[in-house]
């Protein structure tokens, strides 16, 4: 209730006790009952967009997270709704300010730091904020126009880029760097690449392609990171477990699927083609959680963020000064694709290119909310008969 009335002016006694309305006949473990999603669109039938909103509260402040109903039946959380993969601290080092945050994002859209700096044009400006930045309230998106003249003056006067200079990983680093050794995603990489390494790198020189950082994904990100040391940075920084947080459905026809994720780095590889002797051939797509490890191309002494650009923004905003990065050596820059807004080669190859760093300089860069959007993958199958030659 406190929470409540703190965050959303208005304490809801009776959205609250209806939320805990079974802890009497479960005890600690009655989060099941309308401690999800299901529970907030409940709420927001009965007691209208205050119960959408309270509900909400109540169920970070227990969960720091909000769960699907399914959630607890498959194991993705614990039964008292907490993520079961999180490690213990993500709960009970839960700092309030991190808290307040997430309701804020969950409550009202997230939040992203956009790096104005680097936008070359007024036009290109324009064109980001009507088509890749989904903004409601217009009067954000002036005040974005009106501070990027100051910000790209801001970024005239930056001095250009030293060649990066990493260093040794530490030596609390190391056996989990040895296990990394033997993991399938640095086998992987090693077979495209020998020259693959793993180095500690100051966030001043890692270049950043994205236009923006999203923060309610930094958040979510946060629940990973047990301490501010070595360890618990490369652990943070190359993690070793995948997981795809998606709902599907079937069209009626039986013939397509929609896959809706809120996870960004949701991606479709490419097809598979088999043969079924005397019958026919598969074709097979695979529905993937992409690796979200901290991955930068070195080329002519220069790091480029090809990965795990939030889990950089994140290490660094947590005072990190080392941050270790998977690099592999390459001869000339390769076009850098991401799910987000990314910078052009020119802008990238540039004196000064934007870092990671430059998305903590108040001159360059600013907050804009925005709409949430999610990952929505079609796969469909349709048969015709066409003329052919």
């Amino acid at each position: 209730m406190q929470d409540c009335h703190r965050l959303v002016g208005d304490p809801s006694e009776d959205v609250n006790r209806w939320i805990d309305a079974f802890f009497g006949e479960f005890g600690p473990y009655h989060r099941f009952k309308r401690h999800h999603r299901e529970g907030v669109q409940e709420a927001e039938a009965m007691f209208g967009e205050r119960g959408r909103r309270a509900a909400i509260v109540h169920i970070l402040r227990d969960c720091r997270n909000i769960p699907r109903r399914k959630d607890y039946e498959d194991g993705t959380v614990d039964k008292l709704g907490l993520v079961a993969k999180w490690p213990v601290t993500a709960y009970i080092r839960y700092p309030e300010d991190a808290f307040e945050r997430l309701v804020m994002y969950s409550l009202n859209g997230p939040e992203v730091v956009f790096n104005l700096g680097f936008i070359r044009s007024e036009d290109d400006l324009q064109r980001l904020l009507m088509t890749q930045a989904p903004v409601e309230d217009a009067s954000q998106r002036d005040a974005v126009l009106q501070k990027w003249p100051n910000s790209v003056v801001a970024k005239s006067k930056l001095p250009p880029l030293k060649e990066a200079v990493t260093s040794p990983l530490a030596e609390m680093q190391l056996p989990y760097a040895d296990e990394l050794s033997k993991h399938p995603l640095m086998l992987s990489l090693r077979q495209q690449s020998p020259s693959v390494s793993i180095e500690r790198v100051d966030p001043h020189s890692l270049i950043n392609p994205l236009v923006w950082i999203d923060l309610e994904y930094v958040e979510q990100l946060r629940a990973e990171l047990i301490e501010a040391d070595e360890l618990s940075a490369i652990k943070v920084a190359i993690p070793t477990q995948l997981s795809v947080n998606a709902r599907i459905a079937l069209d009626a026809d039986g013939r397509g699927v929609t896959i809706v994720s809120p996870q960004q780095s949701v991606a479709v590889t490419p097809p598979m083609i088999g043969q079924l002797p005397g019958i026919g051939m598969t074709v097979t797509f695979n529905v993937v959680g992409t690796p979200q490890l901290i991955l930068a191309s070195r080329v002519n002494g220069r790091l480029y963020l090809r990965n795990g650009m939030h889990r950089a923004y994140l290490l660094a905003s947590e005072g990190i000064q080392q941050i270790p990065v998977v690099i592999v050596d390459e001869a000339a820059l390769s076009p850098i694709v991401t799910v987000y807004p990314a910078f052009n080669l020119e802008i990238l190859e540039a004196e000064r290119p934007p870092v990671i760093a430059d998305m903590f300089n108040e001159d360059l860069a600013t907050t804009l909310q925005m709409l949430r959007t999610k990952k929505v993958v079609r796969l469909r199958v349709d048969e015709m008969m066409l003329p052919v030659d």
